[in-house]
């Protein structure tokens, strides 16, 4: 009777210890499919282009070029690239997309009012073992993969305060709130066909700019916030909330072309701010 009692209790610990586990690998690994990107918040006036190239958390690089062709118009491109060789636990995706919108500046051109939208196709696959039966243990374990293709629509508005000091420093302090609604046109699991209803997200995020004659490090952080409720069966594949931190490179080259053109000899007496 003791034998068998100690057995069942050996039998109970081991299911609590597998209804533990797979949730937890589950939660790391996850099976979302949607990677959410830091919003592009170009700062361009008529005839001037803007590059952009940034790395965040998710081990993603971001990147966008930015261009006025005429007054309070800009139109850009943007696209974003996450490598990932491992051969167990991945994630891998690549986004490329356009947009445009309208932009507006005021208070002696120091704020920067813009809104712009667009659309982009993404590809990404995600890997993970699986655990199907802990008892036959390493034979429950199978390598699980998701691929997706699928459609990005946004729209977006931001504000920035940005100020340069002549023959010194320039900033730029920003906020930007985007809309954004994922509608999939193909979602796999190990070649097999899934079905996914779209999905839309709110993603604020804040930036800040610092640099010299044209060329500038940006700081971003922001969130991707799903409209639907967590545990929702029809937002399966898609993650409910992301935290996303970059830091990156911004470029204005004809602003720096300028200034190198137009660069006294020599300066007298403390830098006057430019207004």
């Amino acid at each position: 009777m003791h034998s068998l009692y100690s057995l069942r209790l050996v039998l109970r610990s081991l299911a609590f210890f597998r209804l533990a586990w797979v949730p937890l690998l589950t939660l790391i690994s996850g099976c979302a499919v949607y990677a959410p990107t830091l919003p592009s918040t170009p700062i361009v006036r008529k005839g001037e282009v803007e590059a952009a190239a940034s790395w965040h958390l998710l081990q993603t690089v971001d990147g966008h070029a930015a261009w006025s062709p005429t007054d309070h118009v800009l139109v850009l491109a943007e696209g974003s690239w996450r490598p990932d060789n491992a051969d167990t636990t991945y994630f891998r995706t690549k986004q490329a997309g356009v947009g445009a919108g309208l932009y507006q500046s005021f208070g002696n051109n120091h704020w920067y009012l813009a809104g712009t939208g667009g659309l982009s196709l993404s590809h990404s696959v995600r890997g993970y073992l699986d655990v199907n039966d802990f008892f036959v243990w390493p034979f429950g374990v199978k390598l699980v993969e998701y691929e997706a293709w699928y459609w990005k629509y946004y729209g977006q508005g931001y504000l920035a305060y940005h100020h340069t000091v002549r023959n010194g420093p320039s900033y730029a302090l920003g906020s930007v709130l985007r809309y954004s609604t994922v509608d999939f046109s193909s979602l796999t699991r190990n070649g097999s066909p899934l079905v996914q209803a779209p999905a839309s997200y709110w993603e604020p995020s804040l930036f800040c700019r610092l640099g010299f004659r044209g060329v500038q490090v940006q700081t971003s952080v922001g969130l991707s916030i799903s409209e639907s409720l967590v545990g929702d069966a029809d937002s399966y594949y898609l993650p409910q909330s992301s935290f996303v931190l970059g830091v990156g490179v911004v470029l204005h080259p004809l602003q720096w072309l300028k200034r190198h053109q137009h660069q006294p000899a020599s300066s007298q007496g403390p830098p006057a701010l430019l207004d």
